[in-house]
């Protein structure tokens, strides 16, 4: 199984290179970034193509910002390592109970098996938000898609001859649509379209209520990539059966 990617922050220069060793000898994780300075780890994550999965924060970084700042900004899965854990108890049992992201927390001076265990939780917990976070789609050309929910904008019935059909198209944030084969609706929890994420706003779509942009009370709007591969706004009729559970989601 793939390793998840991780950012570490230390401000000791030595004890940094030394968890990077630990970190590394897990097999566990990739440690993609790291430093010292919490102002220069913010722009590395923040310049950064390709996600950050966890994070491993010092707490006290002896400046006015935080590891507690830095999780609150990235909103990632985060083990706090630090020889002040006590003193922070209260912040990290808010940060824990405030926000949706795993927190957990280990004391210095750290030993090989202790960080062991706390790692596996880490990844265990990474790799179950990922398996929610992401669908598993069979487009027209028969491969299997892993597809990141986040992606996705809408899905349509395409219609047939006949005025209906089972396929669907479905359009991204960031490709062209894909045509899905003898997609049910009815069964989109099974390919991790969660029915909570995608609302119905009539018969023929399902839209992704985090890309809607704006809406009024017969329509609403987002934005995707088109078939020409350009970004586009698609309005989209909410139909009066539909028109109460949908205002109530969006409000």
């Amino acid at each position: 199984m793939n390793k998840i990617k991780i950012a570490v922050l230390e401000d000791s220069q030595e004890l940094l290179k030394d968890l990077i060793v630990e970190l590394r000898a897990t097999n566990m994780v990739d440690v993609v970034e790291y430093d010292t300075n919490s102002d220069t780890f913010i722009e590395k994550i923040n310049n950064r193509n390709t996600e950050i999965d966890a994070l491993i924060l010092d707490i006290d970084l002896g400046g006015p910002i935080t590891g507690l700042d830095i999780a609150h900004k990235f909103q990632l899965p985060t083990l706090f390592i630090s020889g002040n854990t006590t003193k922070y108890n209260i912040e990290l049992e808010d940060l824990d109970l405030e926000n949706k992201y795993y927190v957990d927390k280990l004391r210095k001076p750290i030993s090989t098996e202790k960080l062991k265990i706390k790692i596996e939780r880490l990844v265990d917990c990474v790799r179950k938000n990922q398996e929610i976070n992401f669908a598993r789609l069979t487009f027209s050309d028969n491969v299997k898609n892993i597809i990141h929910i986040d992606t996705i904008v809408f899905l349509e019935t395409e219609t047939g001859n006949n005025g209906s059909s089972s396929n669907k198209i479905i359009y991204f944030t960031n490709r062209k649509p894909e045509k899905l084969i003898d997609f049910s609706y009815t069964k989109m929890e099974e390919k991790g379209l969660n029915s909570k994420t995608f609302i119905t706003p009539n018969q023929s779509f399902r839209v992704n209520v985090n890309k809607i942009k704006k809406n009024s009370t017969q329509h609403i709007y987002v934005m995707a990539i088109d078939k020409n591969g350009m970004i586009n706004e698609f309005e989209i009729k909410v139909s009066e059966n539909y028109r109460a559970n949908v205002k109530k989601i969006l409000m």
